[in-house]
């Protein structure tokens, strides 16, 4: 949906729970899509996956990631947003996913990169339960 300045407006199913923008709804802001420095991840990484849809920031490892918003006052949490980063514990540096859409019955379709081979894009349909989540970053 874009609101009445010409933003996207991305929403989630909980709205208790999840980030206000400007115009009241729901959801990631508009500023926050796209990346801020050329070569910030490494092709190939889920962080680089994240990091052409969202802007990030911060560097690091994927696990620190849900720490790093914080330290940057980006809202975080534990419902599903789309437009969302997703930061799970997964191996020994964390995964991070971009949240693509919330469907009604709290799943959600996530997609990242290095999960399936080195550089390889997949999507799939989890819930919260299916991860080992740390939470979204909105």
């Amino acid at each position: 949906m874009i609101d009445q300045n010409g933003n996207r407006i991305l929403y989630a199913k909980n709205e208790d729970a999840v980030v206000p923008i400007a115009s009241g709804l729901p959801g990631v802001p508009s500023t926050q899509f796209g990346r801020a420095l050329p070569g910030r991840f490494a092709w190939g990484q889920c962080t680089y996956w994240v990091w052409m849809h969202r802007y990030v920031p911060w560097n690091g490892n994927a696990g620190a990631w849900f720490a790093a918003a914080r330290a940057y006052g980006r809202p975080e949490g534990h419902v599903p947003v789309e437009g969302a980063i997703a930061v799970e514990w997964a191996g020994w540096v964390g995964h991070v996913a971009f949240v693509e859409r919330v469907n009604s019955d709290g799943t959600f379709l996530i997609s990242e990169m290095n999960i399936e081979g080195w550089g390889v894009v997949d999507e799939r349909t989890v819930s919260a339960a299916d991860l080992p989540l740390i939470g979204f970053i909105y």
